[in-house]
C-alpha cells in the first residue's frame, strides 16, 4: 500500500481490496471524503486504463493561465520560445511594474514541473528575470502561454513497462547565459520509456568549456539517479546496477572514468568528481549517446521546430484520449 498525502489530499494506491479496507479504517478516526478513483489531483487531470497506463494533462490549468492573461483570442505558435533568444543583443526598456510578470511565471512554473517538460527550459531562462523583466521578456512569457494554448491537448503518457528500467540523459548548453556565462544543465530521468522526472537548471559555477559544463550536468544528473534507486526499492522496483547515464560529450565521459587531475580540469569543484566514486562502486555508468538522439537537449535551450518536436515526443507527450477505466 501507498498513500501520497498533500496537505488534506490523499492517494492511495493498491490492491482494491486492500484499499477499500484502508478507507474503512481511516474513516473511523477522521472525517473523509472518499471521491473514488482518481481522475483529478492538484490541478492534473489524470486518465487511466485498467491495464495500468496514465496520461497525464493540465488542459484546465492551461486554461486559467490563457485567459488570466488575456490570450483567449492570441495566435497560435509551435514552439514556446524563439530559439535565438539567448543570442539577440541590446536591453529593451524594463517593465514598468513586475508583478504580472511573476505570477506568469509563476503559474508557468507548475506546468512546466508537472506535467510538460517541454517548456521547462523557457520557463527557466525567464524565471532569471523576475526582478527587472524587459518588455522582450514579457513577450517571451506570453509566447509560452501561446504554445500551451496550441498544444493544450498534449498529455504526458505513462505506460506500464514489463522492465521498469531505470535510465538518465544529460547534456549541458556551454556559456549560453550572457549575462554571467553560466550554463545550463538538462537531465531526463526514465523508467522504460516513460519520463518520470526532468530537470532543466543554471549551472552555479562559471563552466571554462564543454566538457566541464556537461561534467557538472552529468554529476548533478547521477546524484538524482542515487535518490531515484532509493525510491524505486521503497516501490519493490529494485534496479540491476549500475544505472546507465546517457551523455553525448566523450571528453565528458573519459573525464569521469579517470582519477587524476589533469591540468584543465584541477579547478572543479570536488562535489562534482563524486560522479567517479559512483562509477567506481558500480551504481551508475556514463555511455555515449549521439547529440541528435539526446533527448535532455530539450531542456538546456529553445530549439528550432524539428529538433524540439522530435525530443518532445521522446519524452512522451502525446495526444492521445484514455476512456476513464476503460
Amino acid at each position: 500500500m501507498y498513500i501520497i498525502v498533500y496537505v488534506d489530499d490523499l492517494l492511495i494506491a493498491g490492491k482494491d481490496e486492500d484499499i477499500r479496507k484502508i478507507i474503512k479504517e481511516l474513516e473511523e478516526e477522521y472525517e473523509l471524503v472518499n471521491l473514488g478513483e482518481v481522475n483529478y489531483y492538484l490541478g492534473i487531470d489524470i486518465e487511466r486504463t485498467k491495464e495500468g497506463n496514465f496520461a497525464l494533462n493540465q488542459k484546465n490549468k492551461i486554461e486559467e493561465i490563457v485567459e488570466k492573461f488575456n490570450l483567449k483570442e492570441a495566435k497560435p505558435t509551435n514552439i514556446p520560445m524563439d530559439p535565438n533568444y539567448l543570442k539577440q543583443e541590446g536591453e529593451d526598456d524594463l517593465l514598468p511594474n513586475n508583478t504580472q510578470y511573476r505570477k506568469a511565471v509563476g503559474a508557468l512554473l507548475y506546468i512546466a514541473t508537472v506535467s510538460r517538460p517541454d517548456i521547462a527550459v523557457a520557463v527557466n531562462i525567464l524565471s532569471r528575470r523576475n526582478e527587472k523583466p524587459r518588455e522582450r521578456d514579457w513577450n517571451a512569457v506570453k509566447l509560452i502561454i501561446r504554445y500551451l494554448k496550441t498544444t493544450a491537448e498534449l498529455k504526458l503518457i505513462i505506460n506500464m513497462v514489463k522492465e521498469p528500467i531505470l535510465t538518465a540523459f544529460c547534456d549541458a548548453d556551454w556559456a549560453n547565459d550572457k549575462s554571467d556565462r553560466k550554463s545550463t544543465s538538462g537531465s531526463v530521468f526514465k523508467l522504460g520509456n516513460c519520463t518520470i522526472q526532468w530537470m532543466s537548471k543554471r549551472q552555479n559555477c562559471v563552466a571554462l568549456s564543454s566538457t566541464e559544463a556537461e561534467y557538472v550536468s552529468a554529476a548533478n544528473t547521477a546524484q538524482v539517479v542515487v535518490w531515484l534507486i532509493n525510491l524505486t526499492k521503497d516501490l519493490d522496483l529494485p534496479q540491476s546496477l549500475p544505472v546507465t547515464i546517457y551523455e553525448d560529450n566523450q571528453s565528458c565521459i573519459k573525464l569521469s572514468q579517470s582519477d587524476k587531475n589533469h591540468s584543465r580540469t584541477k579547478h572543479i569543484d570536488v562535489k562534482f568528481h563524486h560522479i567517479r566514486h559512483l562509477r567506481e562502486t558500480g551504481m551508475i555508468e556514463l555511455e555515449y549517446c549521439q547529440s541528435k538522439k539526446m533527448t535532455a537537449d530539450i531542456l538546456t535551450k529553445p530549439l528550432p521546430r524539428p529538433a524540439f518536436e522530435h525530443h518532445r515526443t521522446n519524452l512522451q507527450l502525446k495526444t492521445v484520449s484514455y476512456s476513464q477505466n476503460k
